[in-house]
């Protein structure tokens, strides 16, 4: 099978994981909700395929890998005050459109997502890894465009793991939540470059203000 030659020279040019370099990449995401707009960044660093963490101004906190809620039993006296729709992914499909995003050649995949008075469409730009530590951006790829949804952000998790050797580089979503208007988000990653840490990063103590 021959590669192609921009593949091929990113292969080649991509730091080994254990060069000593991390992987240092700026996640913007961006949250409509009704006339309001919201844009933030959230900068990442990744040094190995078990170690991430997220900088934010001078805070720095590891992230630590996604866990599903634990399943509570529903209380009649307090369900409509915390209900989450519970969403699944219906359909999902690889399509041949194809964008450039860093320089790289992306494909869209689409997915829908449903639960009782609740839907979402979400979209995904993946292209190959250069780096086999570049999948643990898709993570916070897949946190920034389920909103506040946890089980919606499970579902991407999933669909995200199940697409071996891909990075998604910009996702967008439409998010009908039960009984309020829609919610757009959009991530895109800004930036991805090989890092030396030192000089960069002060890395905390492990275990100090880890994050998901």
């Amino acid at each position: 099978m021959l590669l192609h030659p921009a593949l091929l020279l990113s292969l080649l040019l991509a730091p080994a994981p254990d060069s000593g370099l991390a992987l240092q990449a700026v996640v913007q995401t961006n949250f409509e909700y009704l006339s309001s707009s919201r844009t933030t960044n959230a900068e990442f660093w990744i040094v190995s395929l078990d170690r991430t963490y997220e900088k934010r101004g001078n805070q720095v906190r590891r992230v630590v890998q996604f866990a599903p809620p634990a399943e509570t039993k529903a209380d009649f006296h307090t369900l409509g005050f915390d209900y989450e729709p519970n969403f699944r992914l219906v359909k999902i499909e690889d399509t041949t459109s194809t964008r450039t995003v860093l320089g790289r050649t992306c494909r869209l995949t689409t997915a829908w997502a449903t639960a009782d008075y609740a839907e979402a469409h979400l979209r995904f730009w993946l292209c190959p890894q250069s780096d086999e530590r570049e999948a643990k951006l898709n993570a916070a790829v897949a946190r920034a465009v389920s909103g506040r949804f946890s089980n919606l952000e499970q579902e991407t998790v999933k669909l995200l793991e199940s697409r071996h050797g891909q990075i998604v580089l910009e996702a967008s979503s439409d998010i009908e939540p039960p009984i309020a208007p829609l919610m757009k988000l959009t991530a895109r990653v800004l930036s991805l470059d090989a890092k030396a840490i030192e000089g960069n990063l002060t890395l905390p103590p492990e275990g100090d203000r880890d994050a998901r």
